[in-house]
């Protein structure tokens, strides 16, 4: 039987790639959104040069007219894009821009996001019409509110593969009656996004 033996392996500019300590750990630096340890398992741990995407905002603070700009495209005349959140709970990367409200997939970190957004309503009157924005300037998903005088709520989830530039962001359609400002607080509006690998 033959043995490598080493304990580095390295690129040219001697940035190291991976490295076995006297146990027979393996660390690869700078992997998939950070460094990744193989010790009878792999485990993804994001490196604090490198951490990963993701963030989280809360309360609804403004929202755009129709006919943004975003991914490349213009939303219809009648979809908004929410942004100015009253909270921001965590922006690690300092990837999503609440003065937009949108996040922009950076480079080196192409793979599967995962994408959430909570929104409540309560209204005998309006309908209320939201969806999100993926890599296109049209709502990737969508969900309503309807008239019933009660509260009502609303939470999609989604995973997508995107790639650096993409955008992502929230908004609703402003030619339904109400919005998410019918009940003020920073509970009734939330959106976030995480990179997952």
């Amino acid at each position: 039987m033959s043995n490598l033996l080493v304990q580095n392996i390295k690129h040219t500019n001697n940035t190291t790639a991976m490295s076995v300590d006297t146990a027979g750990k393996v660390t690869i630096g700078q992997g998939i959104g950070g460094t990744t340890t193989v010790d009878g398992a792999i485990k993804f741990n994001a490196s604090a040069a490198s951490p990963r995407p993701s963030f989280h905002v809360r309360g609804y603070g403004s929202e755009t007219a129709g006919s943004q700009s975003i991914n490349g495209g213009t939303t219809g005349s009648t979809t908004t894009i929410f942004y100015n959140f009253a909270v921001v709970d965590h922006n690690v990367g300092s990837h999503f821009n609440n003065s937009t409200g949108k996040f922009t997939v950076p480079t080196g970190f192409d793979g599967v996001y995962l994408i959430t957004f909570f929104s409540g309503l309560k209204s005998s009157q309006s309908w209320y019409g939201a969806g999100i924005y993926t890599n296109a300037a049209s709502f990737d998903i969508q969900f309503s509110h309807h008239p019933e005088n009660q509260y009502l709520t609303g939470s999609p989830v989604l995973t997508r593969s995107l790639v650096a530039g993409n955008t992502i962001a929230i908004g609703r359609s402003n030619n339904s009656g109400g919005n998410a400002t019918n009940y003020a607080g920073n509970n009734w509006l939330g959106f976030g996004v995480t990179f997952l690998g």
